[in-house]
């Protein structure tokens, strides 16, 4: 996650490259890693970036590694219009767990508006970030997420999809257990689409 040479991933620059992407109908996944994009700025507050992140303080696992680099990828991805460009490719964050998408989605959409009058380098979004996120966006949540309250936040169950890295501590041993612990107040709907319908869908493949 984060940018390329001092450059957004979805700057004009590299256009020749996703365009070979989007003819393929590839998706991408962007996995929880050090953010050592962000080691400048952890610097400032004296905090340095490790190269084990087992000795990270938790300053820096709140601030510099998984949700604010997500969140920063991601919208950077939208706000620089890259789905108008290349509208078939898919995103998927793996590992970052899903509980600050809410909140983004209520901040990207309050930005555009913000910004109406502003420079936008990809030209202007032609509808709210959060549609844009909904169609190509999917997130993998962790088993512990309050997925009900996800749900009942951006009242839609088809950007989220089961995941498991065990035997890493965020994972499960096997997916029904991540269906009775994450899934068990949801519809048996939503249930089904987290568990295996968004993933299919998400590979282009037939469910």
């Amino acid at each position: 996650m984060g940018p390329v040479n001092g450059k957004a991933p979805a700057h004009p620059d590299h256009d020749r490259f996703w365009a070979i992407l989007n003819e393929a109908k590839v998706s991408i996944v962007f996995h929880v890693s050090e953010a050592i994009y962000m080691q400048d700025h952890m610097a400032v507050w004296g905090e340095p970036m490790q190269k084990s992140r087992l000795r990270q303080t938790a300053f820096v696992w709140m601030h510099g590694y998984s949700e604010r680099p997500v969140i920063e990828t991601i919208s950077s991805f939208i706000f620089w219009n890259f789905f108008a460009r290349f509208p078939n490719i898919k995103i998927l964050s793996a590992e970052n767990g899903a509980e600050w998408v809410p909140a983004a989605l209520v901040k990207m959409d309050k930005c555009r508006g913000m910004a109406k009058n502003g420079y936008w380098p990809g030209g202007q979004l032609s509808e709210r970030p959060s549609r844009i996120f909904m169609r190509h966006v999917r997130v993998v949540a962790y088993p512990e997420d309050d997925l009900a309250l996800l749900v009942e936040q951006t009242a839609a169950a088809d950007w989220i999809l089961m995941g498991s890295d065990y035997p890493h501590s965020e994972g499960v041993a096997e997916p029904r257990l991540f269906a009775d612990e994450a899934c068990a107040n949801l519809s048996p709907a939503d249930t089904r689409k987290i568990m295996y319908e968004n993933g299919m869908r998400f590979m282009g493949l037939p469910i």
